[in-house]
């Protein structure tokens, strides 16, 4: 763009409409070599629509990469109003990665929570389903954890209450205490 190739690059003076001037200094920043400056929750958000626009595909990389260390450090504290909107986001600038890592958190929401939110409808479809898919994964791993791989313990179990046993003989026990405890990062209220 700054280049004698383009328009931009005889100009004296480059017209940015519809930007910030501090948004594109600190873009420009990040650009340019013996500059040292760090990305932040700050000025990643403000990064990425410039960095995608000018197609800086290493910027690009660089803000998805701090954008998902940002979703896994905030963990289970993330609400589902952020996370929804972290979703948009990724789908916007295609950050597959940053999608996955979201989509891995929207999971762990309750459906109710999640579905109610605020812009839950904006999510495509194809998210939502990958979210679905997620949380199904996640549950059905989770009743492989809590199932015991010895049937003689059925018989032998001498805390029955802490055993499942519905009225059907099962293969594999089911102890409830487990599922409870396994399940409960799969139930975030916020």
């Amino acid at each position: 763009m700054f280049s004698s190739k383009f328009l931009e690059g005889s100009l004296k003076e480059i017209p940015l409409p519809g930007k910030k001037l501090s948004h594109f200094v600190q873009f420009l920043r990040y650009l340019f070599p013996g500059f040292e400056d760090q990305l932040t929750e700050d000025t990643d958000h403000h990064m990425l629509p410039l960095a995608d626009e000018y197609q800086t595909d290493h910027l690009k990389k660089k803000i998805e990469k701090f954008l998902i260390n940002g979703v896994m450090s905030k963990s289970d504290r993330i609400t589902s109003v952020q996370i929804i909107i972290n979703i948009l986001e990724a789908e916007k600038y295609k950050l597959n990665g940053y999608l996955n890592a979201c989509i891995a958190f929207a999971s762990r929401k309750t459906f109710t929570r999640l579905t109610t939110t605020p812009k839950f409808e904006e999510i495509s479809e194809n998210t939502q389903f990958k979210i679905s898919l997620k949380r199904w994964e996640d549950i059905d791993n989770i009743y492989q954890k809590s199932i015991r791989t010895n049937p003689g313990s059925v018989l032998n179990s001498e805390d029955h209450n802490e055993l499942f046993q519905p009225l059907i003989k099962r293969k594999y026990p089911i102890y409830i205490k487990d599922v409870g405890k396994d399940l409960k990062p799969h139930m975030q209220e916020n």
